[in-house]
């Protein structure tokens, strides 16, 4: 997902490499799909809204489950990445370019059971306008009573031990065999703002090119999120069990 320049620039640069920031991208996305499923399925969830798809993990992921997907995302790199990952898997998704502030421009065929922002996507949002009219705009697109899921970093314990390098993954045979794929980032605060660095090396016959990218985002606590989405109209906001991500669920109005 990318709503500033600087996010936009990053997502539409990397998109075509975006699955070397995970660590074994099939696998992350086999995890988030029986992740969602454990969490829909209770629910009589059937057909998903994915509003930040970014390279389309969690909406190819849905669609293997068996559920109606559509998805949206503001880069079209991205979404044209989403698309082949779809057609890879031979899985059908309805995607739409959309800036997730401004869901109601998309005609979705919508409601939904459920809508999603997952993957840390809302934090490039900085003000609170801004996350206002987002949870909002969600919460418009979900049917009477369904779900809305939205998943961040833990920017609680990121605020308190402030980390400057982080390490992320070394990719062996990427981008060719015998070659590898090298990514950190550096991270600099000016509360509640925190702007990632993020390095991607990559080595080639003649050596190593880096490329710099620079990621914008606000530390949403948990608390805060929280209040935004019962302030959009979600009732019963609680947080859900996952390993590598914060994430919060509430109902929609019925």
């Amino acid at each position: 997902m990318a709503l500033a320049t600087n996010s936009e620039t990053f997502y539409d640069a990397v998109a075509n490499r975006h699955r070397l920031f995970y660590r074994d991208w099939h696998a992350y996305m086999k995890q988030e799909g029986a992740w969602l499923d454990g969490i829909l399925r209770p629910f009589g969830v059937r057909n998903v809204l994915d509003c930040t798809c970014g390279i389309g993990t969690q909406a190819i992921a849905l669609a293997l489950n068996g559920y109606d997907v559509a998805a949206s995302d503001l880069s079209d790199e991205n979404l044209a990445v989403a698309q082949r990952g779809a057609a890879e898997f031979g899985v059908s998704v309805m995607w739409h370019r959309a800036d997730v502030r401004f869901l109601d421009r998309v005609p979705f065929a919508g409601p939904f059971d459920a809508v999603v922002s997952l993957g840390n996507s809302l934090p490039h949002l900085l003000t609170e306008t801004d996350m206002q009219a987002a949870l909002r705009q969600m919460v418009d697109q979900t049917r009477p009573g369904g779900l809305v899921i939205v998943g961040q970093r833990d920017w609680d314990a990121i605020a308190t031990e402030r980390p400057r390098f982080r390490f992320r993954h070394e990719h062996k045979d990427a981008p060719a065999p015998g070659l590898r794929t090298v990514l950190w980032d550096l991270w600099s605060y000016d509360d509640p703002l925190v702007t990632f660095e993020v390095f991607f090396s990559q080595e080639s016959a003649d050596g190593w090119q880096t490329e710099v990218y620079p990621l914008r985002y606000r530390m949403w606590r948990r608390a805060e999120v929280i209040e935004l989405m019962e302030a959009a109209g979600l009732s019963n906001v609680r947080e859900l069990s996952c390993d590598w991500e914060v994430r919060l669920v509430g109902n929609s109005p019925k």
